[in-house]
This record gives C-alpha cells, structure tokens and sequence, in this order.
C-alpha cells in the first residue's frame, strides 16, 4: 500500500471540498432559540438542513437523511 500517496489523496480531498463545506455550514448564523426568538421565521435552521440533506456529507451507500420537523420546536427529540 503507498501511504504516502494515500495520504496525499486523503489531504487534497479534505482541502478541496470538505473544508469549503464545513466553512460553509459554520457561516450560518444558526442560534439557539435562547438568541434568536424568531429562529423559526428567519429560517437559518432550514438551512443548515439543507446544507447536510443536499451533500455536505460524503455519500455513503445505504444512506438515508431524514428531517422531521415538529411546530415550535428545532429539533425531533
């Protein structure tokens, strides 16, 4: 196995599209409801779904992503 370009690999895939990602999804200015009463209207929640549910993760085979939303709630649990 050639772990130096193994490496090199994982590297470039890393700087190439999973930074830029995570730079992306860490820019919304998703708050807690505690700071942002309006969460709900002002959306960056949905947003941040949508970030992840449209490929922010690497495909994996099998996988499935699933939002279920409940009113006036963030979050399913």
């Amino acid at each position: 196995m050639d772990l130096k370009g193994l490496s090199g690999s994982i590297a470039r895939t890393w700087e190439s599209s999973i930074v830029e990602r995570l730079v992306a999804y860490v820019r919304i200015p998703n708050k807690s409801p505690m700071f942002d009463p309006q969460w709900e209207r002002n959306g960056h929640m949905e947003t941040a779904y949508s970030s992840w549910r449209n490929g922010a993760g690497q495909p994996l085979t099998g996988m499935r992503v699933e939002v279920r939303r409940l009113p006036g709630r963030t979050r399913c649990c």
